[in-house]
């Protein structure tokens, strides 16, 4: 429920409040749903804070290392530190 009002936060440009439930949603749902984790990195690169973003993802990887494999896990931290160093 948390993940998919962040999403829904975050499209309607309430991104202070897309953060706040994806961090709800991370605490909340077991490790492997990462959608939480993913949104909550959408929202904090909103917010510029691109940094907490990589952190939200790799912490994401720590809870289940299979993320870390992953297209999408590679492709947004990726991305993100391409960011990162300008």
């Amino acid at each position: 429920m948390y993940s998919n009002r962040s999403g829904s936060h975050l499209a309607l440009g309430n991104v202070d409040q897309a953060v706040k439930d994806a961090q709800l949603a991370v605490q909340l749902g077991p490790p492997q749903f990462t959608t939480s984790s993913v949104r909550l990195a959408d929202a904090l690169y909103a917010l510029g804070r691109v940094e907490e973003a990589i952190q939200a993802l790799n912490l994401a990887a720590e809870k289940w290392p299979e993320f870390k494999s992953t297209t999408e896990y590679k492709q947004l931290t990726g991305e993100l530190t391409r960011q990162l160093k300008g």
